[in-house]
C-alpha cells in the first residue's frame, strides 16, 4: 500500500530504484537480527548488483515520466520497503523454527483482509462489478493466489531453510526476469543495454552469495 501511494509522489526513476534496494532492507535487518556482519565481499556484490540495477532501470528507454521525483513520496516508498522487508525476515524466521510456511501466509493474508475489509466499500465506490471484463477477473484471482499465496508459501520457505541474508538478494534478479516476461508475454523488444545490465546484475549477486559471514 505504502509502495502504490509512494509511487504516485515522486518519480518513477526514483521509486524503482528504491525499490530496487529492497534485498539490502531485507538482508541488513536479518544480519542485525541475527547479530552478524556480512565481509567486504558482500558490500563489493551488493555494490555491483545495485550498479546494474541503475543501468537496468534508466537505460531500457520506456515511456517519458513527467512526475518530479519528491522527498516525501521517496520516504514512503522507503517505509515500503521497511514494512516489506521486516515481513520477509518475520516468515522467514517462523519458518526456521519449523512453523508451516503456508500457515505464516494464510494467517498473515486472512488478519489483512479482514483489516482491510472496512475499507473496501470507499475504494471500490461504485464500480460496476458486472462490465469487469473474464481477463481482470483472471488476473486478481492470479494476483490473490498466484502470488499471495503460492509465491509468499515458497518464498518464506526459500528464505528459511537457504538463510535470510543470501536468498533476500535473489529479489535483484526480479527486474531481469520482469523484462523477459514483458519480452515472452507482451513481445516486448529489449537491446544490449538490458543484457549488459543484467550480467552486472547476476554478477553482483554471484559475489554477494559467496560471501561469507
Amino acid at each position: 500500500m505504502l509502495f502504490s501511494i509512494g509511487v504516485q509522489l515522486t518519480s518513477a526513476n526514483h521509486a524503482s530504484m528504491i525499490l530496487a534496494a529492497l534485498p539490502i532492507f531485507t538482508a541488513s535487518i536479518a544480519l542485525a537480527w541475527e547479530r552478524r556482519r556480512p565481509r567486504s565481499a558482500w558490500w563489493i556484490g551488493v555494490a555491483v548488483a545495485i550498479a546494474g540495477e541503475y543501468v537496468l532501470i534508466t537505460g531500457q528507454g520506456g515511456a517519458v515520466d513527467d512526475r518530479a521525483a519528491s522527498v516525501t513520496g521517496d520516504l514512503v516508498v522507503l517505509a515500503g520497503n521497511l514494512f516489506a522487508s521486516l515481513g520477509y525476515v518475520a516468515g522467514a524466521r517462523l519458518q526456521q523454527r519449523d512453523y508451516p510456511s503456508i500457515a505464516t501466509t494464510c494467517w498473515s493474508a486472512g488478519i489483512a483482509a479482514v483489516a482491510l475489509l472496512p475499507v473496501v466499500p470507499f475504494i471500490v465506490g461504485s464500480a460496476a462489478f458486472a462490465e469487469v471484463s473474464l481477463d481482470a477477473w483472471l488476473g486478481v484471482a492470479y494476483l490473490a493466489i498466484g502470488v499471495t499465496i503460492v509465491g509468499y508459501v515458497l518464498w518464506y520457505r526459500a528464505l528459511g531453510k537457504g538463510g535470510i541474508a543470501r536468498l533476500a538478494l535473489m529479489q535483484f534478479l526480479q527486474p531481469v526476469f520482469g523484462v523477459i516476461l514483458a519480452w515472452v508475454l507482451l513481445g516486448e523488444r529489449f537491446g544490449a543495454t538490458f543484457v549488459a545490465a543484467s550480467a552486472v546484475v547476476l554478477l553482483g549477486v554471484w559475489i554477494a552469495l559467496r560471501a561469507r559471514y
